[in-house]
């Protein structure tokens, strides 16, 4: 139950960052880095991913067309390549290997999520910078 005291709209403008000074805003402010991952832990988490799994993969190959990737990227695209072999598997009655060209087909039929986040970031960064806060990012 609420105190007749408390004003919900009231509380809440004061946390709003036109109503707070840059200066003070910045100290709540939550500025996360996402790094793509680079060759060798695309390939550490391939390899997670493909832990397990039947295969006959190159992964650091693989891993090489993965540039723009993220990790969870990555996770789909072996979930991806799993399901296409369980599929092979239906048909044949035998188990089926996930090889580095269903790997590579799979990664061919999507798009890397990292692009579509740096974009908005870029905007958000680029239209909302208020007080400097956002001049360390960089142009897409």
């Amino acid at each position: 139950m609420l105190s007749g005291s408390f004003d919900p709209v009231g509380h809440a403008g004061k946390n709003c960052k036109t109503t707070t000074a840059p200066a003070q805003f910045s100290i709540f402010q939550y500025r996360p880095h996402h790094a793509r991952p680079d060759q060798k832990a695309r390939e550490e988490i391939l390899r997670l991913h493909l832990r397990g799994k039947p295969t006959e993969e190159d992964v650091e190959r693989i891993a090489a067309k993965l540039d723009k990737f993220s990790g969870a990227d990555i996770r789909t695209l072996v979930d991806r390549a799993v399901e296409e072999a369980i599929k092979r598997a239906m048909k044949s009655g035998k188990t089926e290997r996930i090889t580095t060209a269903n790997l590579l087909d799979a990664a061919k039929g999507m798009r890397p999520t990292t692009e579509e986040w740096l974009a908005t970031a870029h905007d958000y960064a680029r239209y909302s910078n208020e007080g400097g806060a956002y001049d360390q990012v960089k142009p897409i």
